[in-house]
């Protein structure tokens, strides 16, 4: 048996964190992303299950929540709880909010999976709900063939919307039986025909169903996107974000991810999202200048992430990371999401780095060779900043550069930069050219020097005169000329 994959201490302490804080949102998004991770196959690590179970328990006694988090309170509880510590908060719960259809099915759901000595029957035995529920929740956690299933398939033309909900959830967590929703058609047959059903939550759910599931993918979908604009918001949402979880499909829709970057918060913030752990260099440019202009701070964080997880595609990303991270303060919740976001990536140890030392790194990709008895400074390469005294002599073998860009001007410079890349890769440049522009922008990219923003500016200007390309590339050249300041 495969050893367990062990959620990272950062992320645990980060989402324990969330869940405490009071704030609705950020505890329904962090005790979502909780159950991701179980049901990706991650675990809390042992020394820091019980507070987090704590935690979790806390908040299912607390008067303060709405629907939706009390729902993932019980999932939460049903992945990561203990019998003798869950079980009463669980029933509290059902005993004053049973008359909520979800949160009775996730309540359900959660004793089914944490009772091991205690019967679930015997828990529910006074309280009313539909038997068809009863079986469904119990799917999200035991085996079909431990349960009693005569009541199953459902009619999906009279059933009500609360069922067919919970019964696209089971078809989501892949533990389904066979013919769940009609004896005729399967499963994935049936999540394409509900994405089209009157009530936007079953819609939403069979959306969901496909995020969820390996098994199904954008062919499944059931909502037709000619008509996208005119679905409600939360289906949209879903939608956008199933359509930006892999490159493939990204590219394939890249459009209307594009018209999703300026939707509703709410769609906006399910795009940012699917694209977490998704890079695609055409959609570079557009996602840097979202995050110039989204005005909901919850939606930038999302970007955000995604900038950090898909930093090592992009030395663009990688330095505008750094520098998010920097205006942070110390062991500010920021850094401390950012430091979530960065586990496992290159970014990681330059977080901790800046964290350690309290170095806004100045002098960052520069050699120094230093003289420690004369005090002599020899830098190899230009130096960027503002006035710099450095003690004893300081000489430089290459151009020193007294130039310091503002985090504003710095986010105006690399968006020009991402949205000439883009220019370049759908010119019509000989791929001789276009490779040496190219890599003239991702070394500008790396280290926006004033020297090497000129050199972009200089050869996108000399080969945007170029027949086979027009002169596409000449309103790139005068963008970036504006955003480094020299026009």
């Amino acid at each position: 048996m495969p050893a367990p994959k062990l959620i990272d201490k950062i992320n645990a302490d980060y989402l324990k964190a969330q869940i405490e804080t009071g704030d609705l949102s950020r505890t329904k998004a962090a005790l979502q992303r909780l159950c991701k991770l179980y049901r990706s196959g991650f675990f809390i690590r042992p020394e820091q299950r019980q507070g987090m179970e704590q935690s979790v328990i806390g908040r299912a006694f607390m008067a303060k929540s709405d629907e939706k988090v009390r729902r993932w309170l019980l999932n939460s509880l049903a992945r990561l709880g203990q019998e003798e510590n869950c079980v009463p908060a669980i029933e509290h719960v059902l005993r004053n909010y049973g008359q909520e259809p979800q949160t009775m099915a996730a309540g359900i759901a959660a004793l089914y999976k944490v009772c091991v000595r205690r019967s679930p029957d015997d828990v529910l035995r006074n309280l009313s709900f539909d038997p068809q529920m009863r079986i469904l929740a119990a799917l999200q956690h035991v085996p079909a063939n431990k349960l009693d299933l005569t009541s199953l398939p459902l009619n999906v033309d009279i059933a009500g919307a609360d069922l067919l909900r919970l019964a696209l959830l089971v078809v989501g967590l892949d533990r389904s039986p066979v013919n769940l929703l009609n004896p005729r058609h399967t499963n994935a047959e049936m999540v394409r025909a509900l994405g089209g059903h009157h009530d936007p939550i079953v819609s939403q759910y069979s959306v969901w169903a496909i995020t969820e599931n390996d098994r199904l993918g954008v062919a499944h979908l059931g909502v037709d996107l000619r008509d996208l604009a005119a679905k409600p918001t939360n289906v949209r949402a879903w939608v956008l974000q199933l359509l930006a979880m892999s490159p493939q499909d990204a590219a394939a829709h890249f459009e209307y991810l594009r018209q999703g970057m300026t939707d509703e918060e709410e769609a906006r913030s399910g795009l940012a999202l699917g694209l977490r752990d998704t890079y695609l260099d055409i959609l570079e440019p557009l996602v840097l200048e979202w995050l110039v202009n989204e005005g909901e701070a919850e939606v930038r964080q999302h970007l955000l992430d995604h900038i950090i997880r898909q930093s090592g595609h992009s030395p663009g990303y990688a330095a505008l990371a750094l520098e998010f991270y920097e205006k942070e303060g110390p062991g500010s919740a920021a850094r401390l999401r950012m430091e979530a976001s960065a586990a496992g990536t290159h970014l990681y140890r330059r977080f901790r780095q800046i964290e350690f030392d309290g170095s806004g790194d100045l002098f960052r990709g520069m050699t120094a060779v230093t003289n420690t008895t004369n005090n002599n400074f020899n830098f190899q390469g230009g130096v960027q900043g503002n006035a710099v005294s450095l003690g004893g002599n300081a000489t430089s073998s290459g151009n020193a550069t007294i130039q310091h860009y503002t985090g504003e001007a710095l986010q105006a410079i690399r968006t020009s930069l991402a949205e000439a890349e883009r220019g370049v890769h759908e010119s019509a440049l000989e791929e001789g050219v276009k490779k040496e522009v190219l890599a003239q922008i991702t070394a500008a990219k790396a280290e926006p020097t004033p020297g090497r923003l000129q050199t972009v500016i200089d050869t996108l200007s000399r080969v945007g005169a170029i027949a086979e390309a027009g002169t596409a590339l000449a309103p790139y050249a005068e963008s970036l000329a504006k955003a480094a300041g020299f026009m």
